[in-house]
């Protein structure tokens, strides 16, 4: 067989779909195309992937596969981040998070965090990288290192951000001690006729109100959407 572009496992992944196709066996056909889809996505080919793995959706759940059917959705989530439809990768994620054993939900909890985190949730980003951690490490997987290193990424960022902000507002108080602007005490703001700070001294104000380690949330819940990508294998059924 000539070989294709994608190397060894895309040669043997299409001869494993012919065959499959050829003898009639559906789930066989539904595992190669979720693969492929899987490979597509590694490739950044994330149009064809949600090609193969909408295919392989339809299958198994004509089929009654629920096993099968949070891989699939898993892996149109992660082609969804990859082409930069964060919302859509929410919605894949989340039906997956509601439908696999325990490894694919860890899966779909660790691509709502990617998506999260796209989108700047940072709270939520670590509320299901801390849901995909547990779950790895009661099943023992080698993954649960890798959330773990995320997680410790996502907290020595938030430290960065908060660090940030603090100078910044040092800067700010000092630039109004220098122009002698000062804020009025509170309970005197509408009394005062002048000498009031400008908007960035509210925002300074109220630093110590935002959560610990995380920005407010400025966007919806998983649910309520329309999750670098988490790396699906190519290999299913184990």
């Amino acid at each position: 067989m000539r070989s294709s572009p994608y190397g060894p496992a895309g040669d043997h992944l299409q001869h494993a779909l012919i065959l499959f196709r050829h003898l009639g066996n559906r789930t066989g056909e539904a595992w190669a195309l979720d693969s492929l889809g899987a490979l597509y996505t590694r490739l950044g080919q994330p149009g064809r992937a949600t090609e193969h793995h909408q295919q392989a959706l339809t299958i198994f759940r004509e089929t009654g596969d629920r096993f099968g059917e949070a891989w699939a959705l898993n892996g149109l989530g992660e082609a969804a981040h990859t082409a930069g439809r964060v919302a859509d990768a929410l919605t894949h994620h989340t039906a997956a998070a509601d439908n696999g054993d325990r490894d694919e939900r860890a899966r779909a909890h660790t691509g709502l965090g990617h998506a999260h985190h796209t989108l700047g949730n940072h709270t939520l980003a670590r509320h299901h990288y801390q849901h995909a951690l547990a779950l790895y490490t009661d099943l023992d997987l080698p993954e649960a290192d890798r959330i773990r290193t995320l997680l410790a990424a996502l907290d020595n960022s938030g430290a960065e951000r908060r660090e940030h902000h603090a100078d910044e507002c040092v800067d700010r108080s000092d630039e109004q001690v220098r122009r002698g602007v000062h804020r009025p005490l509170p309970g005197l703001e509408h009394e005062s006729g002048g000498g009031q700070g400008d908007d960035g001294d509210e925002a300074c104000g109220q630093a110590d109100q935002a959560e610990p380690g995380g920005e407010q949330d400025r966007h919806p819940q998983p649910g309520q959407d329309q999750a670098a990508v988490g790396g699906a294998g190519v290999q299913h059924g184990e």
